[in-house]
C-alpha cells in the first residue's frame, strides 16, 4: 500500500543485451544504464541510445526500456523501479532435428538456443494490439505461479497449449517466435537455458502407410529428452498445425483415412503427456480453423484471433519502415543538409504525373525546419517513446552513418497517432465514423492537397469496420487542430494506411521495397517524394487485387 505523499514505484524492465566480448561486470553496467536511464525527467518504453558513453557503447550491443504492464507510455524518472534483464544472444543459427533413419530420415524440426539473435527486436517490431501481447505475457507467468503453488492439475486443468488463428501474412508465427525469445529473457533466472523447437509438419507424414503416427512418436520422445532437463524451457512451435490436428471426422471420408486419423491421435496423446511437465510450452498457429480437430482446439487454454492490422497499426508498420529507410541512407530529410545531399546524389522525381500527389502540395502549418525528417518529426511532435525494428540493434551496434544528426541515429519512429493528434480529437472522429455505419466517404474534402484517393472503386472492401477505422484515422488527421502541426509525410502515410485497409502486416512491409522500386528515381530519395511513393504503391496493390478477385 502506497504511503500518503510517497509517490508510488512503477516497476521499470529494462533489458541489456551485453556484447559477447565485453568482460566488463554486469553489476558496473547495470549501475551506468541505471544512471543514463533516470537521467531524463521520465522514463518511456524503448531503445536507450549510448551515444555519449563510450563504456557502454563499447560493452553493450543494445539497450531496451520494455512497455510496462498496465499500457502506461511514461513514467517519472523518480517513480520508476528498474528490473535488469541481462543477457548475451547465441549466433549459433537453428540445429537441424531428423527423426527415422537412413533413406527415411526426415528434417522434423529446427533448434534454436535462446536468447537468439535472429530473434532479437521481433517482439518490439510487431505492431498488434498491445493487450494481445500483455495477454501472452500474463498466461506465462500465470502458468508459472500455478506450478509453484502446486495446484492439483486434474480440478484446474492447464494443457501448456496456445492456439493463435488468422489470415496468412498477419504475423501469427513470428509472434510466436518473438514470445519464445521474450519468454527466455524474463524467465532466465527460473530456467538459465531455454530453447525454442520449430516443428516441419509436412515433413511427418511418410509416404508408407501408417509410419506417420510413429514419426510423431519419435519427434515427441525428443522433446521429452529435451523438457527432461528441469532447468531448461523448451518452447515448441507447431506452425500450421491443421497439418497435423486435421479433424477426424473428414479424415474418415478419405480414401485411406486411418493414416490420417493415427497422426491426429498420437498428436493428443503427446500433448497430454506433455501437461505434467511445468517447464514447456506449446505454441501452435493455423489460417484454416474450421480444419482443426476439435479434440485439439478443445485442449487450448488460450485461442487467439491476430487478424488485419488497424489502420493504426498500418500507419505504424509504414513509417517504421520509412524510418528504416532512413537509418539506411535511401530516404532523407527534406530541406537543408539532408536535402542537399538528396539533390547532389541522385534527384528523386516522385511519383508518375498520371497517379502521384503533387510535390508542392503541403499540410498547412509553420515552415519545417532545416533537416526535417521522419524520425526527428515525430521526436519533436509527440515526444512518444521508440518503437524499435529488428535493425535497431544491429544499427546501435554499427553506430549511424556520418554526418546523420542525433535523431536519426537514435531511430525515433513516427510516433503513435492517437497521441500526436490528441484523445479528445480521435474519440469525436470515431464517433463521427461510428455514426455513419462505416460508409463515410473516403475521399475527404478537407484532406491535405494529394492525400486523397484517386481510384476509389480499388478501395472498396467487405469488411465494414476496417472502412470506418480507416475513416477515423484520416478524418482525425485532416480534421485536428494539432495536424497543422504534422508534416505532409503524415497525411501521406495516413492515407496510405487508410488506402490499405485488409492487408496484412507482411503484405505491408513489402510496400516501401516496390514503392522505391516502382515509383521513384535515383537511390535516394526526400521524406516526402518516398511517402509519396507509398502511397501509390498501396494503390497499385489495391488495384492488382481487385484485379485478381474480378478475373
Amino acid at each position: 500500500m502506497a504511503v500518503p505523499g510517497q509517490v508510488a514505484r512503477v516497476p521499470t524492465t529494462v533489458e541489456v543485451c551485453i556484447a559477447d566480448a565485453s568482460m566488463a561486470s554486469p553489476d558496473e553496467i547495470r549501475a551506468r544504464v541505471s544512471r543514463m536511464v533516470l537521467a531524463a525527467p521520465e522514463v518511456r518504453p524503448g531503445p536507450v541510445s549510448m551515444v555519449g558513453d563510450p563504456f557502454l557503447a563499447a560493452h553493450c550491443r543494445g539497450i531496451r526500456v520494455c512497455e510496462f504492464d498496465d499500457g502506461v507510455r511514461a513514467v517519472p524518472s523518480g517513480a520508476a523501479a528498474l528490473q535488469f534483464i541481462t543477457y548475451q544472444l547465441s549466433d549459433e543459427g537453428p540445429a537441424v532435428e531428423e527423426v527415422g533413419e537412413g533413406e527415411d530420415a526426415v528434417v522434423a524440426a529446427q533448434h534454436w538456443q535462446l536468447p537468439a539473435a535472429e530473434f532479437e527486436g521481433l517482439w518490439e517490431s510487431l505492431v498488434l494490439d498491445p493487450v494481445i501481447k500483455r495477454k501472452l505475457l500474463r498466461y506465462a507467468a500465470t502458468s508459472v505461479l500455478f506450478s509453484d503453488a502446486g495446484v492439483d492439475p486434474t480440478l484446474v486443468s492447464l494443457n501448456r497449449l496456445i492456439l493463435l488463428h488468422g489470415p496468412p501474412g498477419t504475423g501469427k508465427t513470428t509472434l510466436c517466435k518473438a514470445l519464445a525469445h521474450k519468454l527466455a529473457l524474463r524467465m532466465a533466472g527460473r530456467y538459465p537455458c531455454a530453447a525454442v523447437l520449430e516443428v516441419n509438419s509436412h515433413s511427418l507424414f511418410s509416404r508408407w502407410f501408417s509410419e506417420s503416427g510413429k514419426l510423431v512418436g519419435k519427434l515427441f520422445d525428443h522433446i521429452n529428452d529435451l523438457v527432461a532437463d528441469e532447468d531448461s524451457l523448451v518452447i515448441v512451435l507447431i506452425d500450421e498445425v491443421e497439418s497435423l490436428s486435421g479433424a477426424r471426422q473428414a479424415a474418415m471420408a478419405g480414401a485411406e483415412p486411418s493414416d490420417s486419423v493415427r497422426v491426429v491421435n498420437a498428436l493428443l496423446t503427446q500433448l497430454d503427456a506433455l501437461r505434467a511437465r511445468p517447464n514447456v510450452l506449446i505454441l501452435a498457429t493455423s489460417n484454416i480453423t474450421e480444419a482443426i480437430d476439435a479434440a485439439f482446439v478443445d485442449r487450448a487454454d488460450l485461442k487467439i484471433h491476430i487478424g488485419p492490422p488497424s489502420a493504426a497499426a498500418r500507419f505504424d508498420i509504414l513509417s517504421s519502415c520509412v524510418v528504416e529507410l532512413e537509418r539506411a541512407g535511401i530516404v532523407v530529410g527534406n530541406s537543408g543538409a539532408d536535402g542537399a545531399m538528396a539533390a547532389g546524389a541522385a534527384p528523386a522525381q516522385g511519383l508518375s504525373s498520371d497517379r502521384g500527389a503533387s510535390s508542392s502540395s503541403s499540410a498547412s502549418g509553420p515552415p519545417e525546419s532545416p533537416a526535417v525528417s521522419l524520425s526527428a518529426s515525430r521526436a519533436g511532435l509527440t515526444g512518444s517513446g521508440v518503437r524499435p525494428t529488428r535493425s535497431a540493434a544491429a544499427s546501435s551496434r554499427a553506430g549511424a552513418a556520418p554526418g546523420r544528426s542525433e535523431a536519426s541515429r537514435a531511430l525515433p519512429p513516427f510516433g503513435d497517432v492517437r497521441a500526436a493528434i490528441g484523445e479528445d480529437a480521435w474519440s469525436a472522429a470515431a464517433a463521427a465514423a461510428a455514426a455513419g455505419s462505416g460508409v463515410v466517404p473516403w475521399t475527404l474534402s478537407s484532406a491535405p492537397a494529394g492525400a486523397g484517393p484517386k481510384n476509389t472503386s480499388s478501395l472498396e472492401h467487405s469488411d465494414a469496420a476496417l472502412r470506418a477505422e480507416a475513416t477515423t484515422l484520416l478524418t482525425a488527421l485532416t480534421h485536428s487542430a494539432v495536424a497543422a502541426r504534422l508534416p505532409k509525410a503524415a497525411a501521406l502515410l495516413a492515407a496510405a494506411a487508410g488506402h490499405s485497409c485488409g492487408l496484412s502486416g507482411r503484405a505491408l512491409r513489402k510496400v516501401p521495397f516496390t514503392a522505391h522500386a516502382s515509383h521513384t528515381a535515383g537511390h535516394v530519395c526526400t521524406l516526402d517524394a518516398f511517402c509519396e511513393a507509398v502511397l501509390a504503391a498501396v494503390r497499385d496493390e489495391a488495384d492488382a487485387r481487385h484485379s485478381m478477385s474480378c478475373a
